[in-house]
């Protein structure tokens, strides 16, 4: 168990490994990296994920090999 400090206008964000595991063409994986990069650029739980599907989409050419899900809140 542990504590996490958060403050007002933080977004908190649950994925799945489906969004983490997303294969491109070329057999890499979308990662964590690829995800915080997203997030950071986000001004919203919305904003996030509506960036993330749009990343995801343009990196795996659309085509998804298992679920995808993400779950954003503005806190």
């Amino acid at each position: 168990e542990r504590e996490l400090p958060y403050e007002t206008g933080d977004l908190l964000v649950l994925l799945t490994d489906g969004v983490t595991e997303c294969m491109n063409a070329k057999g890499e994986l979308f990662g964590v990296e690829r995800a915080e990069s997203v997030l950071l650029q986000s001004r919203s739980a919305e904003d996030f994920i509506g960036k993330l599907k749009a990343a995801l989409t343009v990196f795996s050419g659309g085509t998804f090999s298992d679920d995808i899900t993400a779950i954003a809140f503005d806190l």
